[in-house]
């Protein structure tokens, strides 16, 4: 019995959705950005934020919607999906 409650147990963590603090994984609103010649992830974070750690939370979620790797080298002309907060949204990160 221990052994499958343990085991129960790990399966339900594995499977619970993770990065439930990254509001950008929520956004319901998304910009289709075209990437330009020599940029990367951070380079297009930055067009939509200027704070490292929402930065770092936007690269993640640009990541994962686009199924990429966080050290993907982009090519120019590409289509990337961007999460973008409402304002409601944004007011509810930097009180945080």
């Amino acid at each position: 019995m221990k052994k499958l409650l343990a085991t129960l147990l790990i399966t339900l963590a594995f499977l619970a959705p993770m990065h439930l603090d990254n509001e950008y994984l929520r956004a319901d609103t998304f910009a289709a950005v075209t990437v330009q010649q020599g940029e990367n992830l951070h380079d297009l974070a930055g067009r939509y934020t200027v704070n490292e750690k929402d930065k770092a939370q936007l690269i993640e979620a640009i990541c994962e919607i686009n199924g990429l790797q966080a050290d993907a080298v982009l090519q120019s002309g590409r289509r990337i999906q961007v999460p973008v907060l409402s304002p409601a949204d944004s007011n509810a990160i930097a009180q945080k």
